[in-house]
């Protein structure tokens, strides 16, 4: 019954596109991780600092996101798409030819227009018309597919091919055209009057969470296609995949509800999508994913064997995120170790399918030890960095910035030693699946990486020898870099604990370490002179410390409150502005900045930084109420033609 779990792979024109997609996806898979290796530079104290790699850190940030996680997930899904169904052939190659416009537009938006990058949840942007262009023209040629999916497959009776796949795949294209209404009805709703980053971030933030199903649905497509002749044959077996599927698919019905009862910039809004995907997102594919883990843990063979390779990290992969996902208590590193245990679960996964339709699409696929070596790399490595962010996350550290000047010290030391360990040992593994899948899709020599034809494997097991250099080169090199990178973060508590640097003999280090000292004094100082009340001393601390730290949003935000205090409040509306689009989860800089606009006379513009200052804040707020009554306040004025004032809270 091996038929059940997997699509026959058509000839002629529908291979060909189905190779395309393939194409697009790991291309923007391989550009991906030279962006998520810059990152991981960018992340580490010392290395970032002597190779420079802050500069462009929210810029890389975006495109590693948003072709890893978008493009390569939704390009594989199309991929899949294209072999449950291929009545339609002339819409696929128009669909993939407007994915592949977006993706370029995407990828060249900060080579020709620039923009500001924008680090919203789930789809960073860069605030650019070419980037976000491409996005739209990305998400219309995936939304064009998926319809043709599910158009070209009504009425089909698949039989014993393929069922509990087609099941899967479908409702996956019925997923994420669910997300584009969303994302639909979000942009229709939501008030211009935004700013940029609260703007963006209230657009995706239902999509975002839907296509999280679309992904869950693609990994548990990916595990029974992979080990589902381990898992049974039986036809109870059969059912209860289907029934999974739609386990996973039927929460999405609370969408149009939500939609319906709540405003998009609503704090019920978000709270509603994310006690969604938290509750209703995982339990099917826990249950799929650890039937097909058993059934190939107790099964021998080949298949078996094969599902244990791939599935078994990345079930754990899968699980670990979760884990994490429950701990986050704030926007720091918790929240990357909850996102990259699941998304790297869906792309180990991915991965080992791929090499399964290689051969399939005509292709000679890597050799069985180096394929294994390759997914268990992958998936240790990331099991190592989820585990190390989770860590650096419990002790605090922020996300969506490069470590700077913040050089942690002691137990965040090594959490954040194991992070860039782990995430070294993954970006070399998934550099070593691109030498792979580039060896075989362009018909690579069968020396490279061990890569040989069907017909030469049984050989390969018989005892010839395969040539391993280039792979032990490529190794070699990741693993110097992630064991330097180890090294410099654990081999003392942090830089604080070393001796000062001789400015005669280290000069450059002696101003850096005077320059953040410098900066902690003065932030402190103007911390305790705004409690105090004395906001022109407080101005003049932050003064010095935006010299010295031009990016560092808690120095705009507190002094755009010393400002206020003063009674500037256009200067500190700008204040407020900056601290935002450097980060745009600064909660109370959109409190500072609705009582400046409110004492500007701009009621509207206050109500608009107000709601998103709700729309952010924890339940828990001190200051919601006040918020809550605020906003009451300039309403009513608004409708009485008459300004109104609110008190100015000290934060």
């Amino acid at each position: 019954m091996a038929g059940f779990w997997r699509l026959a792979i058509p000839e002629g024109p529908v291979r060909r596109l189905a190779l395309g997609w393939l194409g697009l996806g790991v291309g923007a898979l391989g550009a991906s991780t030279v962006f998520g290796l810059w990152l991981l530079i960018a992340r580490t104290p010392y290395l970032s600092r002597l190779l420079g790699a802050g500069g462009g850190f929210h810029t890389a940030l975006v495109l590693h996101v948003g072709l890893s996680v978008l493009i390569w997930f939704l390009a594989f899904a199309c991929l899949l798409w294209t072999l449950a169904q291929h009545r339609y052939p002339r819409v696929g190659w128009g669909a993939f030819g407007c994915c592949v416009g977006g993706a370029l537009l995407m990828l060249g938006a900060p080579w020709v227009g620039g923009g500001r990058p924008v680090m919203n949840n789930y789809v960073p942007v860069l605030d650019s018309p070419l980037f976000l262009a491409g996005l739209g023209l990305f998400a219309g040629g995936v939304a064009l597919q998926a319809a043709a999916t599910l158009v070209g497959g009504l009425g089909r009776r698949p039989g014993q091919s393929g069922a509990a796949l087609r099941t899967g795949l479908y409702l996956m294209a019925v997923t994420v055209l669910v997300a584009m209404v969303s994302l639909g009805a979000s942009w229709a709703t939501l008030p211009r009057t935004l700013p940029a980053p609260a703007y963006f971030e209230a657009l995706f933030w239902s999509a975002g969470h839907i296509l999280q199903f679309a992904y869950t649905l693609l990994a548990m497509v990916a595990w029974l296609w992979i080990g589902g002749a381990a898992y049974s044959g039986s036809p109870w077996a059969r059912r209860a995949g289907v029934v999974l599927f739609v386990l996973t698919a039927v929460p999405l019905m609370a969408v149009g509800w939500i939609h319906w009862n709540y405003a998009v910039i609503s704090p019920e809004f978000r709270t509603a999508f994310t006690r969604l995907m938290s509750y209703a997102s995982w339990p099917a594919a826990m249950l799929l994913g650890g039937a097909v883990l058993l059934g190939a843990l107790r099964n021998r063979g080949p298949e078996p064997r094969q599902a244990r390779r791939g599935l078994g990290l990345a079930v754990w992969l899968f699980v670990t995120g979760l884990v994490a996902g429950a701990l986050i208590r704030g926007d720091n590193l918790m929240v990357p170790a909850h996102y990259h245990g699941v998304i790297g679960a869906v792309t180990l996964s991915l991965m080992a399918l791929t090499y399964r339709l290689l051969p399939e699409l005509g292709f000679p696929g890597p050799a069985l030890r180096v394929e294994s070596w390759q997914l268990r790399s992958y998936g240790w490595g990331l099991l190592l960095w989820v585990v190390g962010l989770a860590w650096s996350g419990s002790q605090g550290i922020a996300r969506k910035a490069p470590l700077g000047g913040q050089l942690p010290g002691g137990l965040e030391a090594v959490a954040m030693g194991m992070a860039a360990l782990g995430g070294g040992v993954a970006i070399a593994s998934g550099l070593g699946f691109l030498a792979l899948m580039s060896a075989s899709l362009v018909g690579g020599r069968n020396a490279i990486l061990g890569v040989l034809p069907p017909w030469r494997r049984g050989a390969a097991a018989g005892g010839a020898r395969v040539d391993h250099r280039l792979l032990a080169a490529v190794l070699t090199i990741g693993l110097i870099l992630a064991g330097g990178i180890a090294v410099s973060r654990v081999s003392g508590s942090g830089p604080n604990r070393w001796p000062p640097p001789d400015p005669r003999l280290e000069p450059v280090r002696h101003a850096q370490r005077a320059r953040e000292t410098e900066i902690g004094q003065r932030f402190q100082q103007a911390v305790a002179m705004l409690h105090a009340k004395q906001y022109e001393h407080a101005a003049v601390a932050l003064h010095r410390v935006l010299e010295l730290a031009p990016a560092l949003p808690e120095a705009h935000v507190n002094m755009g409150f010393a400002l206020v205090g003063l009674e500037r409040y256009g200067a500190a509306r700008d204040f407020f502005i900056s601290a935002t689009e450097l980060r745009p989860m600064q909660v109370n800089a959109y409190y500072g900045l609705a009582i400046a606009l409110e004492n500007l006379g701009d009621l509207l513009g206050a109500m608009g930084a107000m709601r998103t200052y709700l729309h952010l804040a924890r339940p828990d707020d001190p200051y919601r109420r006040k918020a809550e009554a605020a906003l009451w306040e300039w309403q009513a004025a608004l409708d009485a033609g008459r300004p109104k004032t609110a008190a100015n809270p000290e934060r």
